[in-house]
């Protein structure tokens, strides 16, 4: 039994479920986050995106299905989209760190399955806006979504927030982002798309809401006081000059816009920019990414390895100026792109922003409410990105701005009546769609057990450690991180034999990690006893932290306290040197040294 229809693609439910699909996407991306997760911000916008990915994938499907493929718009984006894709598939396949290229790295969640799943935003944004109406939907959805991060971030600045978080919410706010950084990079396109309203608009209450956003936008801005807030709103307002016609209802915003940026100096945001603008951090892990290009300049690192590329790359001059731990971007998505895809996916990348900007620069001179906000937004995004980590406070924005460029701008086919389908394929659909949206919840238990471990550590319950530990190792054994801290529970339970076998496999996994090689180092020697044998083994898992990571204090400290331990003093020495040389604070590690007969 099959139902007739006799609606265009236009006219459809199935268009119109896409689209209200979508604005929720981006309204989750913006303020879905979970306070019982170890990383409880970005983890759970990657699931709750990956979860709506797919009813919108089987949306799309049923639709192609159903109305045939002329409801795609043809434009060239597509081909751009297309070689970025292809570029960080092929950077995948010889990563440095392949779980990681596929999966992301766990404070970015950023590999091949975000990149796909963002592509798959762009295909349904395009498919679903046909006029400004359904760009208001979109645009509602943004401003939504910032209200909530804003009054949240309000609230952690007049120190209520009813969460209790490992870093200072009140001092900079990081609202539903969990980095103030991340939250800076969201409140730059907001900005912007604000902005760009409040000067397109013919409709005075539309100005007057924009307006008022932008304002928010720009109160909080400044108390976060992110850096390249600073270089996002300053493109913004130069495209807004740019683009804007002249009239008695432009002057005024772009005028009052420019006149705030520059009273923006007087707050903590331009006191931490003037005071930084010589900003040595930045430039240090710049030539960072820049060697990592150098190394492998073809496909890079993989996608989302700059973790293993900064192992590999930083000196010993780095790490005064950004610490022993890693880094896990290159905080530029040009030397990001080139250190993580090569220049392969620079190249297709820096296609797509260009042949972006021109497609959304030319729907701002014919539909201006359409393509002037999502200009806007676009500079922004990029603009504070020369200067910004990776992060999923805003990575949704260029494939929703890119969608409705090709939407409003493409030419579409004449789109046929919907074809009749069997009455069980949509359901069918709609199963696959649900299995697929909770196919995330095993990743996502798996963090809060990780967590749950820890808050056991901390309250001294070692055996409900060790057992939310293996839970998380279980259901997520792909994260190196889950078995260094089962290692970590397991000897501090008193059970090192076991303890060694979780800490090799977190070395297996991510043998780049020198943290991870020191734990293992420890383990081992303290079961050594006057074994010859078990004494080479520890020394030598040392020794490999040195090697993985030369320039991380971690494993030079490793090695010369198990040296002490074991009387090689010269090697002691030797270590104990190293560390303090990378970094201050070791004296006692050198004197013991320095005693050691």
């Amino acid at each position: 039994m099959v139902i007739p229809f006799a609606v265009s693609f236009e006219q459809s439910r199935e268009r119109r479920l896409l689209l209200w699909l979508c604005a929720l996407k981006i309204a989750a991306l913006a303020i879905v986050f979970d306070p019982a997760a170890l990383n409880a911000f970005q983890l759970p916008k990657s699931l709750a995106s990956r979860a709506l990915e797919w009813p919108i994938a089987a949306v799309v499907l049923f639709a192609l299905v159903t109305h045939g493929r002329g409801i795609v718009p043809r434009g060239r984006t597509h081909i751009a989209v297309l070689a970025v894709f292809v570029a960080s598939a092929i950077s995948a396949l010889f990563a440095a760190d392949r779980y990681v290229a596929f999966f992301g790295d766990p404070e970015n969640y950023a590999g091949l399955t975000l990149l796909f799943d963002m592509t798959v935003l762009y295909l349904a944004v395009a498919i679903a806006v046909r006029d400004e109406r359904d760009v208001r939907v979109l645009l509602g959805a943004m401003l939504a979504a910032g209200a909530v991060a804003i009054a949240y971030g309000a609230v952690q600045a007049l120190g209520a927030d009813p969460f209790s978080w490992a870093a200072e919410a009140r001092i900079r706010p990081f609202a539903t982002f969990g980095n103030a950084d991340h939250f800076g990079h969201f409140l730059s396109v907001l900005f912007g798309v604000a902005l760009g309203l409040a000067v397109a608009s013919r409709a005075t209450r539309t100005r007057i809401a924009a307006g008022g956003t932008a304002l928010l936008t720009l109160a909080m801005a400044a108390v976060v006081a992110t850096r390249g807030t600073v270089v996002g709103i300053a493109a913004s307002v130069i495209g807004a000059a740019a683009v804007a016609r002249p009239s008695w209802r432009t002057l005024p915003w772009l005028a009052g816009a420019a006149a705030i940026a520059v009273l923006l100096a007087l707050t903590p945001l331009g006191t931490r920019t003037l005071s930084t603008l010589g900003v040595a951090d930045r430039l240090t892990l710049y030539a960072i990414a820049a060697r990592a290009t150098l190394a492998r300049p073809l496909l890079g690192y993989g996608p989302d390895n700059f973790r293993v590329a900064f192992a590999a790359q930083r000196t010993a001059e780095s790490v005064p100026i950004l610490g022993g731990g890693p880094q896990s971007t290159a905080h530029d998505w040009i030397l990001d792109a080139s250190a993580t895809t090569g220049l392969v996916g620079l190249a297709a990348l820096i296609a797509l922003v260009v042949l972006g900007t021109l497609e959304l620069w030319r729907l701002s001179r014919a539909m201006p409410f359409a393509g002037v906000p999502f200009l806007l937004g676009w500079l922004a995004y990029w603009g504070h990105g020369l200067v910004a980590a990776v992060s999923l406070a805003a990575a949704w924005y260029p494939w929703v701005a890119l969608g409705v460029a090709v939407a409003l701008r493409a030419r579409t086919a004449p789109a046929p009546r919907q074809r009749a389908s069997p009455r069980w394929a949509a359901a069918a659909v709609a199963v696959v769609a649900l299995a697929g949206a909770l196919s995330g919840a095993r990743a996502l238990q798996a963090d809060r057990d990780a967590w749950s471990s820890e808050v056991a550590a901390h309250d001294g319950d070692e055996a409900s450690a060790v057992t939310f530990a293996d839970r998380a190792a279980a259901r997520d054994g792909g994260r190196a991180d889950y078995w260094d801290r089962l290692g970590l529970a397991l000897d501090a339970a008193g059970r090192r034999d076991v303890a060694i076998g979780a800490y090799r496999e977190a070395t297996r996994r991510a043998p780049y990690e020198a943290a991870y090689w020191s734990n293992l180092s420890r383990a081992l020697a303290r079961g050594a006893g006057s074994d010859a044998a078990a004494r080479d083994d520890a020394l030598g898992a040392a020794r490999q932290a040195t090697v993985v990571d030369p320039n991380a204090p971690v494993g030079h400290i490793s090695l010369a306290e198990i040296a002490i331990a074991f009387g090689r003093c010269d090697l002691a020495r030797t270590e104990a040197d190293r560390a303090a040389a990378l970094e201050p604070g070791h004296d006692d590690l050198v004197r013991r040294a320095a005693d050691c007969r």
